[in-house]
């Protein structure tokens, strides 16, 4: 089985802390993908059933990108991601995975639609942990 280990490293202006954990399950999915200067509503194909999440991890480099899931007009969820800010979920027994809204993301994820409104490509990544077995 594929484990993931998660390190997180906060600093603040007395101290510095780190934690690592493990995050396992049977399968790992990973996207990396160039999103042109000005693309709009690029189709991304991401499968996931949302009930078997184990980790979701999503950021993006060179730019700010807008993630939509399942629908480009009316998507389900939408992502707002910045090159400095990733968007990161380990789902331990009971946690709810949210979009950058605050809303919870309870259907199937079939694509994303990712839009770059900069001046630049960004490069979209996206990290799924997830069990397969059902």
């Amino acid at each position: 089985m594929p484990t993931v280990k998660i390190n997180i490293t906060t600093t603040g202006a007395v101290s510095r802390h780190n934690t690592s954990f493990d995050v396992t399950a049977g399968a790992l999915n990973q996207i990396e993908e160039e999103i042109p200067a000005g693309a709009t509503d690029l189709a991304v194909i991401l499968p996931l059933d949302v009930s078997q999440l184990k980790a979701f991890f999503a950021r993006s480099a060179g730019g700010d990108l807008t993630v939509k899931t399942n629908d480009p007009t009316s998507p389900t969820n939408t992502f707002e991601l910045t090159s400095t800010q990733p968007v990161f979920y380990p789902l331990f027994e009971g946690d709810q995975f949210v979009d950058t809204d605050d809303v919870p993301v309870v259907s199937d994820i079939t694509s994303l639609y990712v839009t770059n409104s900069g001046l630049a490509p960004a490069t979209f990544t996206v990290d799924v942990i997830s069990d397969p077995t059902i």
